[in-house]
């Protein structure tokens, strides 16, 4: 359900991440939006941009709190992570990246062009069959084409879950489940207009799978 945050006063301060294509940066703002603190940013390096570990993301995330002055660190009471849009993993039961499903896909990753075998042709006839013509969970870098070439490489064990670079981030840096919210979910097929997902994920061949 939608929940509604007051803003935050006083000498409260938030602190957010962005995680990008190039690098990245974290800043911590007061009540006001002035900058309280915005360390120099973490680059992934040319090499990196697009071959990434889900360690990678999270040498960073702490390389940017370090960096952090401590007196600044202890006015965050907000905390927001950003990351590509699309960039995922797939997770086992503890929140870990699972060992068997190799590194992320990130947010160019197409399953029609890098998907082992054909999973990924597999995947975008599946949601060619099933969601509605011109959704953007039909590109082959959509995060659920991505979940579903990884279905048909080797079926999806009960305890796996998907999760986007920013919900992984964010588990690790707050120690708590991995959870997403609808910016990351959209490119899941999450209807942003009704705030649940629609039945054609929930049910049917994809669902049955996902």
């Amino acid at each position: 359900p939608p929940r509604t945050l007051p803003p935050i006063t006083g000498n409260a301060c938030a602190l957010g991440y962005d995680f990008g294509t190039s690098g990245v940066r974290c800043a911590i703002v007061d009540a006001s939006g002035e900058i309280v603190a915005n360390p120099p940013g973490y680059s992934w390096g040319v090499a990196g941009e697009r071959a990434q570990e889900a360690s990678d993301w999270e040498e960073a995330l702490f390389s940017q709190l370090a960096a952090l002055p401590a007196d600044a660190r202890a006015r965050v009471s907000r905390i927001a992570v950003s990351g590509t849009s699309g960039s995922m993993l797939i997770v086992d039961g503890d929140g870990a990246p699972a060992a068997s499903r190799g590194s992320p896909r990130m947010y160019d990753f197409s399953v029609s062009k890098q998907a082992v075998g054909d999973s990924g042709e597999a995947a975008l006839a599946l949601l060619r069959r099933c969601t509605p013509e011109g959704h953007p969970v039909r590109s082959a870098t959509s995060a659920l084409a991505k979940l579903l070439a990884y279905h048909f490489e080797s079926p999806l064990a009960g305890s796996e879950r998907l999760a986007h670079q920013a919900d992984y981030v964010a588990s690790r840096l707050t120690g708590g489940a991995i959870a997403s919210d609808w910016h990351n979910a959209l490119k899941l097929g999450f209807d942003v207009r009704a705030l649940r997902y629609p039945e054609w994920l929930t049910g049917g061949e994809i669902g049955e799978i996902a």
